[in-house]
């Protein structure tokens, strides 16, 4: 696919321009077939209407039904992109690419900022990865230009000749643009932050743009006709123009062309080959001076196509809600301070949190307050984090396991005759001790040993622990199975390449694999073999989630992705905002990541949209940990993780918890006229599988229940009266009920 880019990438620079004046005649003819369409679809409402099919009617591009305030759609597509904004303003996008050159950009960022204008660069990850090229990328987003993604490796996309035979996969094309978020996830940005792209080259089809709707991106491209683009050309091109050329030409067009530049994405080369040595972006100050004098306002792309993104999320459009910033973090229950590091934490009864720390301390405080109830000093040197068991707490030091009860008292001691290469487990009623060439079973309050084994195992590769076996893999390579049992032996699997972890489906019936190269495997146990692989792009798979149906996985490059668990189907991905520095855990309704810069995100399981954030103020040193509350009525879900600063040698523990948080959108928004369909959404944070419940009080204060408690989060109200309304919304799960409020006007009478 490379080289295939590379040896084409010379007939796309003569053929550029060409293209462009032939895009120019079909977009023109295409224009003007939507307008005679729509037209024919409006003049014949009536009629069809009567006949059963006014589905049509209202399906149609650009009609909207009387009364209804819609947003402005008036955007110039072609191929599936957006090329050119509103014209009924003189504003304009200048957008910036760049791949391999970058040489002008110093000036180009000094020219803007003189003149206080908010341009677009839209970046390769080829570029973002250049170290001399990050002092400029951090000064566009501190200048507050927009910065997007251009393509990671810049894949040509589709054929010159044929451009509807679309070159790449659409796996291929996702994971290079999932590549190209990771480079711009170091600069704090992801998809929500910049969720305009611009393709590579410039070349593209209506494939490469449904793909890029189906990632929750928003194709755009150059606007054709002043020849803009061509500033990469050199003179040994047939198509080289000169940057007076172009100049000249872009003024042409602006007298030529009835709405002269409005809406205009003009693009420019922030660098070029060598070869050329008439850069154009020479000439930005005297163009931007230009333009200023005949009354353009130059302004960022999503700021020009500020409808664009909201028109492909209907539901979304309109908000009469706070719900734009939706962002909760989460709450801080409590905090204590520790002299000294701590080492690990774990609950203990659900009642008790209990961390252990550098100087051999056990420390036992209640889970809900914080308050320290005992400190021991044992003596020992913990090397692995506490992890409870049926009987109590276990700790592990150099020789020994210990537990523990909930007075702190030692009730066990278990010697261990080698080294443990894995943190010990207790499950199914005994306690399992995995040392690289030695494994055992043991009773937990006798320590009396149920099986011995002597395997090699891989140390890099932790166990699994499925309902009745234990998976692990040896050092030379086979996956084997250990009845937990009775520890007898069993090969299950022998990979094609480097395991990085393995896990167990709930129901035990499938082994899940993961590879250094970024494969994930699902091996059926019953059937010995695979149900399916999917290649997840060259990083690292690090960590697994499960949660119901669908399967969650966190590679090394950053990226979190939700595939289906049945059948591997590849549902959504996320680009971290920055890297990982931990084991991932479900909490409520987030997935929470720790990152190594001292943030927590969560991200939707279903949407993985990112949608809260909490920032801590020292190093993370402990992994997460969360109180399992099932089965408890009243307790309250708590997530607790250990913090250390160096500099004054103390450590935090602090628990967090998530508090109730209710959005509710309308769409259309308030005010609106009867018989208008209004779509109410609740968006809930802070609830365990919730519920709705939707009322409509009148003004009068009469309320009346519109729709019974369900998992759906919508209603459709059709009001008939006019009067002032308020929508009453009841979520609720198994622990807690809350409600909201919104006021909505219903009027004959609109501004």
């Amino acid at each position: 696919m490379y080289q295939l880019m590379t040896t084409r990438k010379g007939k796309k620079r003569n053929r550029k321009v060409s293209i462009s004046a032939t895009a120019i005649i079909i977009n023109t003819i295409c224009l003007s077939f939507m307008f005679m369409l729509i037209l024919w679809l409006q003049l014949g409402a009536g009629q069809r209407g009567k006949a059963g099919s006014s589905s049509l009617v209202l399906e149609a591009p650009g009609y909207q039904p009387a009364g209804q305030r819609a947003l402005e759609r008036s955007f110039t597509r072609g191929e599936g992109a957006i090329i050119r904004g509103p014209v009924s303003e003189k504003r304009l996008a200048l957008v910036f690419t760049a791949d391999s050159y970058g040489e002008g950009l110093p000036l180009v960022l000094s020219t803007l900022q003189e003149r206080q204008i908010k341009a677009s660069f839209f970046l390769t990850g080829n570029f973002l990865r250049q170290p001399e090229f990050s002092p400029l990328v951090k000064k566009m987003i501190e200048d507050g230009h927009y910065v997007g993604p251009h393509s990671d490796r810049h894949l040509l996309y589709c054929d010159w000749q044929d451009r509807q035979k679309t070159l790449v996969s659409q796996s291929e094309f996702l994971f290079d643009l999932e590549n190209n978020y990771i480079e711009l996830a170091r600069f704090g940005l992801n998809k929500e932050t910049s969720p305009y792209f611009l393709p590579p080259y410039e070349w593209y089809n209506q494939e490469i743009a449904n793909w890029s709707e189906e990632a929750g991106l928003v194709l755009v491209n150059f606007t054709p006709g002043t020849s803009s683009n061509a500033d990469y050309t050199t003179p040994d091109d047939a198509s080289y123009l000169s940057s007076e050329e172009i100049y000249q030409r872009i003024l042409s067009y602006e007298k030529s062309d009835p709405h002269g530049l409005n809406g205009f994405i003009l693009l420019i080369h922030p660098g070029t080959s060598p070869a050329r040595t008439d850069k154009f972006y020479n000439r930005l100050g005297q163009l931007l001076d230009e333009l200023s004098a005949r009354g353009y306002s130059m302004v960022r792309i999503d700021e020009l196509l500020v409808t664009a993104r909201k028109e492909k999320e209907p539901g979304l459009t309109a908000r009469t809600s706070n719900s734009e910033n939706f962002m909760p973090s989460l709450s801080t229950l409590w905090k204590e301070e520790w002299p000294g590091k701590i080492l690990g934490l774990a609950f203990l009864d659900n009642q008790l949190v209990v961390w252990t720390t550098e100087q051999g301390q056990l420390v036992l405080a209640e889970a809900d307050s914080g308050q320290i109830i005992k400190s021991v000093e044992s003596g020992a040197r913990w090397v692995w984090p506490p992890f409870p068991g049926s009987h109590g707490l276990w700790l592990v030091s150099d020789s020994a396991v210990w537990l523990i009860n909930r007075n702190g008292d030692i009730i066990r001691k278990i010697t261990v005759a080698f080294d443990l290469v894995f943190p010990p487990v207790e499950n199914d009623g005994l306690l399992y001790l995995l040392g690289q060439s030695r494994q055992e079973a043991r009773r937990p309050l006798s320590g009396e040993i149920i099986w011995q084994s002597s395997l090699t195992i891989d140390p890099s590769v932790a166990p699994a622990w499925g309902v009745s076996s234990l998976f692990c893999q040896e050092d030379t390579g086979p996956i084997i199975s250990l009845d937990k049992k009775t520890g007898r032996v069993s090969e299950v699997y022998r990979p094609s390449e480097k395991v990085s972890l393995l896990g167990s489906s709930p129901d035990d019936n499938a082994l899940l694999i993961g590879t250094e190269t970024g494969r994930i495997i699902k091996y059926n146990l019953h059937r010995q073999k695979t149900s399916w692989s999917v290649n997840l792009g060259s990083q690292r798979v690090e960590h697994l989630l499960i949660k119901g149906k669908n399967l969650y996985v966190l590679t090394s490059g950053a990226v979190l992705y939700k595939l289906s668990l049945a059948r591997g189907h590849l549902q959504n991905w996320q680009a971290i905002p920055a890297r990982p520095g931990g084991r991932p855990l479900i909490f409520s309704d987030e997935i929470i990541v720790p990152s190594l810069d001292n943030v927590l995100f969560g991200f939707e399981l279903n949407s993985l949209q990112n949608s809260s954030k909490t920032i801590f103020p020292a190093e993370l040193a402990t992994e997460l940990v969360l109180r399992p509350t099932a089965g408890q009525s009243g307790a309250r879900d708590l997530l607790a993780v250990g913090l250390y600063d160096y500099l004054l040698n103390k450590s935090l523990v602090v628990a967090l918890v998530k508090e109730p948080q209710i959005f509710i959108e309308a769409s259309p928004p308030s005010p609106q006229a009867p018989g208008q369909r209004i779509v109410i959404t609740v968006r809930a944070s802070g609830f365990s599988r919730p519920k709705y419940e939707f009322y409509l009080r009148t003004a009068d204060g009469q309320e009346k229940l519109r729709k019974k408690a369900s998992t759906s989060n919508t209603w459709v109200w059709l009001p008939v009266k006019e009067g002032q309304y308020t929508i009453v919304v009841k979520v609720s799960d198994k622990k807690l009920t809350e409600k909201a409020e919104l006021s909505y006007n219903i009027t004959r009478i609109l501004n």
